[in-house]
Formats: C-alpha cells, structure tokens, sequence
C-alpha cells in the first residue's frame, strides 16, 4: 500500500510538500480517506448558518425559518451524497483492480 511521506518531494524546481488534509470539489478528505475533517467542517458551517438566521429570527415567520433551515442543511448533505454517489463506482472499480 502507497504511504504518504512527509518529504517535500522537487519536481521541475518546485518544492512540493505533502498535505495531511486536501480538499477538492468543497470535500475534506485526510491522508486516511477519513471524512472526520469533512463532517467537522459541514458542522461549523451549518451552525454558523444558523446563528445568521437565529439574528433575523424577529424579521421571519415560523414557517419561513423552517423552510431556511431545512433547505440549508439539506443542501449541505445532498451536495456530498450527489458527490459520493458519482464517484463510488469509480472507488469500486479502483478496488477490484488491486
């Protein structure tokens, strides 16, 4: 199994050095494939979301702030699972080959 180094690895005169955590496409993902990072992130965006909407709570109806907070937690979950969903059969195919 491939091992990630802490070396700065030199390709074409650029110094490159590895990253414990990457994010692509909004999605953090550690050196583990462990979205432990990710989960965390969607977390303290959601709750900063909704401490915004919890300030113009005054300004809106009940059934307004439900619709906000269930359309922003949604989004936040959908936007992953349309992500994960798309590229699974690509991680299948990856697993079947080794």
């Amino acid at each position: 199994m491939w091992q990630c180094t802490k070396d700065v690895m030199i390709t074409s005169g650029a110094n490159i050095k590895p990253s414990t955590v990457v994010r692509d496409l909004g999605v953090i993902v550690d050196g583990n494939l462990s979205l432990a990072a990710h989960v965390s992130h969607v977390i303290r965006v959601c709750f900063f979301h909704l401490y915004q909407l919890w300030l113009i709570r005054r300004s809106l109806t009940t059934d307004v702030t439900h619709v906000l907070v269930r359309a922003l937690i949604h989004s936040r979950l959908d936007y992953f699972n349309a992500l994960f969903v798309s590229f699974l059969p690509v991680i299948w195919l990856g697993c079947s080959l080794f």
